[in-house]
This record gives C-alpha cells, sequence and structure tokens, in this order.
C-alpha cells in the first residue's frame, strides 16, 4: 500500500474509534457513572470492563453497603486503610476528572492525551472528609 492509503486507513479506523468511544461516554452518563455518593455512587469503570492481567477485586463497602470496583492491589491496600480512617465520610473510585480539564493541561504542557482526545481520564480515588475536605 502507498502512503495516502494507509494514511486513509488509520484516519478512518481512527474516527470509527473515536465515535465508539463517544457512545460509550454517552452510555455511561446516561447511567449515572461518575455520580452520586455513599452508597448511590456509580464509577466511571467497572472490574468486568477491565482485561487485565492484574489483580481486581470487588469488597463490599461495609460503611455505604456498596460493592467497590478496585483494578489492582495496590488499590485494594490503599482503600482498606482510607475505609478505616473513621475521618473519612465517602470514597469514590475510579472517579471521572472533567474531560475538558484534562485536555486543557494536556494542550499546555503539549502532552497526548491518553487513547485519544475522546478519553475520559479517571482518578483512583476521590475522597470527602468528615470536616468538608477532599482529595482526589
Amino acid at each position: 500500500m502507498n502512503n495516502v492509503v494507509e494514511q486513509d486507513v488509520i484516519e478512518r479506523t481512527l474516527e470509527r474509534e473515536s465515535a465508539v468511544l463517544s457512545i460509550k461516554n454517552d452510555t455511561k452518563i446516561n447511567e449515572g457513572r461518575g455520580k452520586g455518593s455513599g452508597a448511590s455512587y456509580l464509577p466511571w469503570i467497572q472490574t468486568r470492563e477491565i482485561s487485565s492481567v492484574g489483580t481486581c477485586s470487588n469488597p463490599k463497602d461495609w460503611k455505604t453497603g456498596r460493592t467497590v470496583e478496585l483494578l489492582s492491589q495496590g488499590e485494594a491496600y490503599y482503600w482498606h486503610i482510607l475505609r478505616w480512617n473513621d475521618e473519612i465520610e465517602d470514597i469514590r473510585e475510579q472517579y471521572p476528572l472533567d474531560l475538558e480539564t484534562t485536555l486543557e493541561i494536556c494542550d499546555d504542557y503539549n502532552v497526548k492525551h491518553p487513547r485519544n482526545r475522546h478519553t475520559y481520564m479517571t482518578s483512583d480515588f476521590y475522597v470527602t472528609y468528615k470536616d468538608g475536605k477532599e482529595k482526589v
């Protein structure tokens, strides 16, 4: 194949990928993913959506009754440390970061946005403390 044809195939593939990702994002938004708190929180990413060689786990949060979506052993260890802290009111895992903000940061630092410009980045944990402080 010549370079023009190869470039056309690559561009069409990326367009299809972006369209599929936009539909997936819309579906997650409509499902209420990344919204709520406590027992009503729905994480943006769920363990069943990830094909990984690593260790995923789904402990039940004994304070909220909600099943937690942890994508690695490190996340599981840290979630347990956080959960035993009586100063913490809520822990939201796989929390979606604002897409426009992450795109702006990548543009400002001339860094490629992960996967493509339709991919939401997530934080492992978004923690709310009883005194009102919040930490990502």
